[in-house]
């Protein structure tokens, strides 16, 4: 369960599949949420905030980290940080009439919830993913694949595979559906969610979403469900 927390939260809310989008030079962006899953393990719910900024016009900068109340089925519940996120993410290719965005993104994760809440996991994981998008009216369809490298075991090593749908049926409102898998390599269980949610548009500036999830797998939660939004600071 805490995959699709730690490794797996870093694109535009309410999805878990990256678009080639980036935050415009010199503009902020923050993105907050409550987040809820259940599963044969337990329960678990988050506190998940992250911030953006434009480096270049085709490159950003993102930092994000949650705060995590867990109950598992056979242990106490614990709050704790959970471990922090740093994402560089650079779009090569603009999108064209013909031809798709391509966008390719390096996320760090640090062990900023070592402690008595053991939340987290020991060393540092990378990740490298290839991200592809195409709008085609008010259809945009984005696709992911990566590869999470697992230090402290290189064993847990996961493929990351993704494809969201994004359907904007009025100048506000947007309807969004997604399937993410994280598959083992070699010991790591595979992991896959069907996602399916909406945003909204209240201002220019602030977006509100929601999205509920469910598992597809024997080691994926039985259902996520996250609200949330994102801002646009400066």
């Amino acid at each position: 369960m805490l995959v699709l927390f730690s490794r797996l939260a870093w694109a535009a809310r309410p999805l878990d599949t990256e678009d080639p989008g980036t935050v415009p030079q010199g503009k902020g962006e923050l993105q907050g949420s409550v987040d809820a899953a259940k599963g044969d393990d337990g329960a678990l719910v988050g506190l998940k905030g992250s911030l953006d900024f434009g480096l270049l016009p085709t490159m950003d900068l993102r930092l994000q980290t949650a705060l995590l109340w867990v109950d598992p089925q056979d242990a106490p519940s614990r709050v704790g940080m959970a471990d922090s996120l740093l994402e560089c993410k650079h779009r090569l290719l603009d999108e064209t009439a013909t031809l798709p965005a391509f966008l390719y993104a390096i996320t760090v994760r640090f062990p900023t919830s070592l402690g008595a809440s053991d939340l987290g996991e020991n060393g540092v994981d990378a990740t490298l993913l290839a991200v592809v998008g195409k709008t085609c009216g008010p259809l945009t369809l984005n696709w992911n694949g990566g590869y999470v490298f697992i230090s402290r075991d290189r064993d847990l090593d996961l493929v990351l595979l993704s494809m969201s749908l994004e359907y904007r049926f009025t100048a506000t409102w947007s309807l969004v559906g997604e399937v993410v898998s994280a598959i083992g390599v070699n010991q790591a269980p595979a992991v896959a969610v069907l996602r399916g949610g909406a945003t909204y548009r209240l201002t220019p500036r602030i977006r509100l979403d929601g999205a509920v999830a469910v598992g597809v797998t024997l080691a994926s939660p039985d259902v996520l469900v996250t609200i949330g939004t994102t801002m646009t600071l400066f």
